[in-house]
């Protein structure tokens, strides 16, 4: 008898402990999906597509007017949407939405405002505007959210101003931790419009200009935050503490940066020695070694330079050229082009992918691939921009393929494409789910919670004997 009460305890624990790992499971699925919205009844829902197969899963969805999905965490857990100025947190399949509530009712989410996840996927950075009547103009600030308790507070320490010439109104850190944003400052005797950088874990806020006019976030190289200044135009850095702020070159001349430091060389646009329509340059990080790569007539618009820092990409009229990134071998690479939105390289860097015509209803995609010195038209597309994976491995855009309407998912190393089919329409494309190491499974949690329960039933029953 004790033999058999040794092993009917050997699996009543070995139970235990399965319901358990079972119960906390979050089962690794390495597949890719793309999210896509659609209207049902009054409300939106959000379905999840998986590439592999085209498998359509339902998400969660929201029964409100004017609705929109604002974000997917990290951990692919949680959904983020915006209605009527109002935010919702749900999870991806089906648990009650719960508003999140900011400290004043007149404090609204911006619905299509900027938003941001921490580097650590803890917090999301939302834009809002205060619409509080007793001031003379509606203030705009950013407020981070930890997703856990739903608590909004403050973040940016100066109303946020919004540039009209600009297509950019904040920039995050590398890390992903901070943000630099254009804030309105009233502390100097001349009030201006300053660049700020607000760490998002601690709320700590650093200042970064000090020229009392609009300067333009460029680029980051390491902790050195490369600016455009429209007092003095040329380019300037600074580094993430506030230190060290100063020209990068000497004199100014009109510079914009084209590329952020590679291989010990900043690439910038300038019209210096007299050019017509802006020619392209490079030079050392300390400012010394100015080199004129380009003596065309037109503006050179910048595509893109290979990860090896061997070959430079850009377009002289409707011509797109390619050349040494020393200025050297200048060739003809294809006719008639134009360069819109810059996608980005494929995962293994051997090709560059960009929109051509990103203003029109629809989009040509090209491929750029530096190693057979050739440009691929890969056909019409309707989403701009195009999303890329995290991993750069897939992106995905709304097109046909052979007369049939979907998802069109592509291997960005490759360039092979498929279909997704969906079985509705209207629908939208909202982008990639989060490539998290885990995803959250509902149903393992059930059946590990009953395993775990008769697991401890069973140790009970032993323990009585």
């Amino acid at each position: 008898m004790t033999f058999w009460r040794w092993v009917l305890g050997l699996m009543a624990s070995g139970m235990l402990l399965i319901g358990g790992m079972l119960g906390m499971a979050r089962r690794a699925d390495p597949v890719p999906h793309v999210i896509v919205t659609t209207y049902e009844g009054m409300g939106m829902a959000a379905y999840m597509v998986e590439v592999d197969d085209g498998t359509v899963r339902r998400l969660n969805g929201l029964d409100l007017l004017d609705i929109r999905l604002m974000s997917v965490s990290p951990d692919g857990k949680w959904l983020i949407y915006a209605a009527g100025g109002r935010a919702y947190r749900t999870t991806l399949w089906g648990t009650r939405a719960r508003q999140i509530k900011f400290p004043k009712v007149d404090i609204q989410v911006a619905s299509y405002g900027y938003h941001q996840w921490s580097g650590d996927g803890k917090w999301l950075v939302v834009e809002t505007i205060d619409l509080d009547m007793t001031k003379l103009t509606p203030e705009q600030h950013l407020y981070r959210i930890n997703m856990d308790t739903l608590r909004p507070e403050q973040l940016s320490q100066h109303p946020i101003h919004r540039p009209h010439h600009s297509d950019v109104f904040f920039y995050p850190t590398p890390d992903q931790n901070g943000i630099v944003y254009y804030g309105t400052n009233e502390e100097d005797e001349e009030p201006g419009i300053e660049l700020y950088v607000v760490e998002i874990a601690s709320g700590r806020e650093t200042r970064l200009t000090t020229m009392a006019d609009i300067e333009y976030p460029e680029g980051w190289f390491g902790e050195w935050l490369i600016y455009w200044s429209s007092t003095n135009p040329t380019l300037f850095r600074v580094r993430r503490d506030g230190t060290g702020e100063q020209p990068l070159l000497a004199d100014s001349n009109f510079e914009w940066l084209v590329h952020e430091p590679i291989d010990g060389w900043v690439y910038i646009g300038s019209y210096r020695d007299d050019s017509d329509g802006g020619e392209l340059y490079r030079l050392r990080w300390d400012g010394t070694e100015l080199q004129r790569l380009t003596t065309m007539k037109d503006y050179e618009n910048f595509i893109a330079i290979t990860p090896d820092a061997t070959w430079i990409y850009f377009v002289n009229g409707e011509t797109v050229y390619r050349m040494r990134t020393d200025g050297a071998a200048l060739q003809t690479a294809m006719e008639g082009g134009a360069v819109g939105q810059r996608i980005g390289w494929s995962d293994d860097g051997s090709a560059f992918y960009f929109l051509d015509g990103q203003h029109s209803v629809t989009g040509l995609l090209r491929r750029l691939v530096p190693a057979t010195a050739t440009i691929e038209t890969l056909g019409a597309v309707h989403t701009v921009p195009i999303p890329l994976s995290s991993d750069h491995h897939w992106l995905a855009y709304v097109g046909a393929t052979d007369g049939q309407w979907g998802v069109t998912v592509m291997e960005t190393a490759t360039g092979q494409k498929k279909l997704l089919e969906l079985p509705f329409a209207p629908f939208q494309l909202f982008g990639w789910m989060p490539l998290a190491e885990q995803e959250w499974q509902p149903n393992l949690a059930i059946v590990g919670g009953l395993i775990g329960l008769m697991g401890s039933v069973g140790l009970g029953r032993l323990r009585k004997r």
